[in-house]
């Protein structure tokens, strides 16, 4: 019989300067209105290092011209912090964790998690941003 390692539950952590330009980059100069919830995660989750989670205005739904324009601006800019980022766009559709609904989601650098229904409109997205 092997052993498996244990598993270690992400634990809370102050950012560090580099995480938190990433942060204050969400909050200026945006085409749309969102709210952005970034995550760390250390040790790393699911091989992500981060969780970037937009969500619309509260009562508000992005359109799928919206959906494209910000992973247009937003995934070019994770890419280029060589970090495996966890990215998903709450839709219509969504979010779809806990009903099995798809989702808008790339994991920037890094596959996606076996099993995630994700949407048809994020596939180009995956097929450029994700290394498996």
């Amino acid at each position: 019989m092997i052993a498996s390692p244990p598993h270690q539950e992400p634990t809370p952590r102050f950012p560090s300067n580099d995480e938190l330009d990433l942060w204050q980059w969400f909050l200026t100069d945006q085409p749309i209105p969102f709210f952005a919830q970034v995550s760390v995660y250390d040790p790393p989750f699911e091989g992500r290092t981060l969780g970037v989670t937009v969500f619309p205005p509260v009562g508000t739904e992005f359109s799928a011209a919206q959906t494209t324009q910000l992973a247009d601006l937003h995934l070019p800019y994770l890419a280029g912090s060589g970090t495996t980022v966890g990215y998903t766009i709450h839709t219509p559709n969504g979010p779809g964790y806990s009903y099995g609904r798809p989702l808008f989601e790339v994991v920037v650098g890094g596959c996606q998690t076996p099993g995630h229904n994700v949407l048809p409109e994020s596939q180009p997205y995956v097929r450029q941003y994700e290394h498996c």
